[in-house]
């Protein structure tokens, strides 16, 4: 029976498997409707979102509603599933042309920076829109129903400013930076391999494994690598909050991370993961 039980799991996966490459290379795909107050002065119209295995990004619509030009610009867009349980989060901004920063006064500057999208995006015209691009490093086990929007900070071209922030402002925690293995040596000791599992990100952004399907020599090796990297963390009513994070973590050349995406669903994970390395 145990044999048997094997098999037929395999079978499962393989077919799992069959349907992921069938969908590759998407997670989530689509429109997904945008709930934002009528009185603020920005709207955000016709937003597409999709997730693979490299991240998840969009585009949205942005509608200024006011009589003024806007020369910048921040919003916080919070994405959420069927049942209103909250997913990730994803900024829209616009950035100095000349050096790329963020001239607006906000305090989780790092997070845009991490899940900036490229492009220094420009103003917005009074009474007019423009079509802009979102992105989030995370990769998406679940897809997103609805969008609320969180947070618009606002720059006019006369030199006033509008902002709007929600009491209930959440970020998703991120990595500070691109991740990469700090030691290739030990890492050519274990490929191939694709491992997953489950860490934990404090309000320092310090990462440490909760969960993984390994042996603990290698798990003591990964909590080195991950121990190295500084991460963003997440926010919970606008203030640092410590969080856990699904991750699939593979070396070499392994089993293809859409096998490992099946079956974290399957074990109940839900919402979004971190793939690390990147996949190309």
């Amino acid at each position: 029976m145990c044999r048997l039980g094997t098999l037929l799991s395999l079978l499962l996966l393989a077919v799992s498997f069959g349907r992921a490459q069938e969908e590759a290379p998407y997670l989530c795909k689509g429109s997904v409707p945008v709930q934002v107050s009528a009185d603020l002065p920005l709207d955000f119209q016709g937003l597409y979102f999709e997730s693979g295995l490299d991240g998840s990004n969009g585009a949205v619509t942005l509608l200024n509603k006011s009589d003024k030009g806007i020369q910048y610009y921040v919003a916080i867009m919070e994405f959420f599933d069927e049942k209103e349980n909250y997913l990730i989060s994803a900024p829209v901004y616009n950035v100095v042309e000349e050096d790329q920063t963020i001239p607006l006064d906000v305090p989780f500057k790092p997070w845009l920076q991490r899940n900036w999208p490229g492009g220094p995006m420009a103003p917005i015209a009074a009474k007019s829109t423009s079509r802009e691009t979102f992105n989030n490093v995370l990769a998406m086990l679940t897809c997103p129903a609805s969008v609320r929007v969180a947070l618009i900070q606002l720059r006019y071209d006369d030199g006033t400013g509008f902002k709007y922030v929600s009491p209930t402002l959440r970020l998703s925690t991120t990595p500070g930076q691109k991740m990469e293995i700090h030691d290739p040596d030990g890492a050519q000791r274990w490929q191939p391999l694709t491992v997953v599992g489950t860490l934990e990100v404090d309000v320092q952004g310090r990462a440490r494994i909760l969960e993984l399907d390994a042996a603990d020599v290698f798990r003591k090796w990964l909590q080195n690598e991950f121990s190295q990297w500084k991460f963003v963390p997440a926010r919970v009513e606008g203030k640092p909050a410590s969080s856990r994070l699904p991750f699939i973590f593979y070396l070499g050349d392994t089993t293809h991370p859409w096998v490992s995406v099946e079956a974290m669903r399957r074990r109940g994970a839900r919402g979004a993961i971190l793939v690390w390395p990147t996949f190309p």
